[in-house]
């Protein structure tokens, strides 16, 4: 279990964290088979938030209590016994000494009746009772108060954890972040060396930089080498309870090299964050086209419920569709459907090429947190998918495929002598609306070497 602290609150409705997860406190605390464990939070002047969460995407959900520890309690709790048990004794004394109404009357009057009698017999035996009453009650108060006035924790239902996990603010330094710390990784790859693409991306990103590295321990000349930055317009998110966080990123993303044009492209991309201490990686991404895109709700109303996650499910199929025949309950833009079109361009003695799309699996390093997502927005629903593609080239009569060695090196055995596979992950971005036929508003297919098991 892991919680997040030590920042202010955000004002409004709902308190939000207002710092960068990255600027916060991080604890750590493993339960190692126990039933609890204890976390002590020192408690200053400023406001101050807790998250508990699993530190992992496989672990549960921490049922948590809330328990103060109140400076000074036990002596103030014994001051306040010593005081309550004073004042009741001398409530006991000075009921004792009173004199019953008629005790001053000689008790030999002959005039004294059998009511009368009656009546002090009863008055002393309620006096007696009363004061066997406020003896235990003086008495089982003490043991409680003395019991109960050290540390006295409670407990708080604090009802369904949450947090916003990314505001845009945010999502701007994130993605400035990721612009710089990319690079590293990068030049490492041009290198052959791969290994560091994981602190970065994750999922069918990372599945894309592999192949780059592979790709580039088996080719000499690296080519022209660009640098990619990253600009923020806006950010889609809701609120969450569990690890992995995600939000959905929109901005600009630019290719710069030297001597080039630069390339400038409208993108969304998935970011993710898979435990408390690790930092924001890029799941996938989609190259935007013309259409605006919807207004985001607040983190509160932007949570999609089970209804909306079956229509999610329901896009996915058109989308399926989309890609296989072009055609589909699915409005797409001319400059994606040109991207397709491109895609599906038969190559060289090829005489057609077609698209086989696959489930992608869920959970684990190639889809943490799944493979749909969906959350509300102004009029609808705003849903990312990742699918596995295969493009499928037939040859023309007479020709075979025969790849060399370093195309198999880095790509595999696809294919056989009468066609060539090329595996892909596609990456789309659907508005549904609550009325009308849904939207496509970015897609991207980049290839892979090969798809991950169901």
């Amino acid at each position: 279990m892991s919680g997040i602290g030590d920042v202010d609150q955000r004002d409004g409705e709902r308190d939000y964290p207002r710092g960068r997860p990255e600027e916060t406190d991080v604890w750590s605390v493993e339960a190692k088979g126990e039933d609890r464990v204890a976390l002590d939070v020192p408690l200053g002047d400023e406001q101050m938030q807790i998250v508990a969460m699993p530190a992992s995407p496989d672990g549960e959900r921490p049922e948590v209590g809330v328990g103060y520890q109140v400076p000074g309690g036990f002596l103030a709790g014994l001051v306040a016994a010593g005081i309550g048990l004073l004042l009741a004794l001398v409530c006991l004394r000075w009921g004792r000494r009173r004199t019953p109404r008629g005790a001053a009357a000689d008790p030999t009057s002959e005039d004294r009746s059998v009511e009368q009698e009656q009546e002090r017999e009863v008055g002393e035996g309620r006096k007696a009772a009363s004061a066997r009453t406020a003896r235990r009650v003086v008495a089982l108060g003490s043991a409680a108060v003395l019991t109960g006035c050290g540390a006295v924790p409670h407990t708080v239902d604090h009802g369904e954890p949450s947090v916003v996990p990314l505001t845009k603010d945010e999502s701007v330094a994130v993605m400035e972040r990721y612009s710089v710390e990319n690079e590293k990784p990068g030049d490492a790859s041009d290198a052959g060396d791969g290994s560091t693409w994981s602190t970065v991306d994750v999922g069918p990103t990372l599945l894309v930089d592999e192949l780059a590295t592979r790709a580039a321990q088996h080719t000499e000349d690296q080519g022209t080498d660009w640098t990619g930055t990253h600009s923020v317009d806006g950010v889609y998110v809701a609120e969450q309870g569990d690890y992995p966080l995600w939000a959905i990123v929109h901005g600009t993303e630019t290719w710069s090299a030297e001597g080039e044009d630069d390339v400038v492209s409208p993108n969304a991309w998935v970011m993710v964050r898979t435990g408390a201490e690790g930092g924001w990686r890029q799941f996938a991404g989609a190259e935007l086209g013309d259409d605006a895109l919807p207004e985001p709700l607040s983190p509160d109303e932007a949570t999609a419920d089970e209804a909306d996650l079956k229509r999610a499910a329901a896009v996915s199929g058109q989308v399926e569709k989309w890609f296989e025949t072009g055609k589909a309950d699915l409005e797409v833009p001319g400059s994606i459907q040109e991207r397709r079109g491109a895609m599906l361009e038969p190559g060289k003695n090829q005489r057609s090429t077609a698209a086989f799309i696959t489930s992608w699996p869920d959970g684990g390093k190639a889809a943490p947190g799944g493979s749909l997502r969906a959350l509300r927005v102004e009029g609808g629903l705003l849903v990312h998918l990742v699918q596995g593609l295969t493009l499928r080239g037939d040859l023309k009569s007479g020709w075979r495929y025969l790849p060399d060695e370093r195309y198999r090196a880095i790509y595999g055995e696809d294919g056989s002598e009468g066609y060539l596979e090329a595996h892909g992950a596609a990456s789309s971005l659907v508005f549904v609306p609550d009325e009308g036929p849904a939207q496509m508003l970015g897609m991207d297919a980049s290839r892979i070497r090969e798809l991950p098991p169901a």
